[in-house]
């Protein structure tokens, strides 16, 4: 594949690179390849699923030109985008948190996937201070507690209280 691998994940992304920007959803995940300066030159839609995070990254090899490096703006890493955050990272890509689109100016035209693809992507390009994706391990794994006894605690009190 002609990406070359991504940066620290702690450093920012280079301007001069492309991106690939995913707008994440619990069964699709929709993409636009963009380049350094905005213009989207691709655009696909995967399942949600190891087989589509492996055609993403085929995708993304064969439109990217030779020579170029890219980077990958993801929405919601911790969310619907986490299984696809994983399986970048594994493969040496450096992966930012995408900016989510405000939601009034986004709703007025309609509910678009690809357009929320192309706005994480042109987003990315312009952020100067990117999130990079909480990374997996004890940390993670007390958040998952803590958020599991928040959500037990208060279906308790509910139940008690009707």
């Amino acid at each position: 594949m002609p990406i070359e691998a991504g940066q620290p994940a702690d450093s920012r992304p280079d301007r001069r690179r492309w991106v690939v920007g995913v707008d994440t959803h619990t069964d699709t995940h929709a993409a636009a390849l963009v380049d350094a300066l905005g213009e989207v030159h691709a655009q696909t839609e995967v399942s949600a699923d190891p087989d589509g995070y492996i055609r993403l990254l085929a995708w993304a090899g064969e439109h990217l030109p030779a020579g170029q490096r890219m980077f990958w703006a993801v929405e919601g890493t911790r969310a619907h985008g986490h299984g696809l955050t994983r399986v970048l990272q594994a493969a040496g890509h450096q992966v930012i948190e995408a900016v989510p689109p405000v939601r009034g100016s986004r709703r007025r035209g309609g509910k678009s996937d690809r357009l929320d693809a192309i706005h994480a992507a042109r987003t990315a390009l312009i952020n100067d201070h990117p999130a990079t994706p909480r990374a997996d391990g004890p940390r993670e794994a007390l958040r998952l507690l803590v958020t599991a006894r928040q959500h037990y605690s208060t279906t308790r009190t509910a139940t008690i209280n009707v």
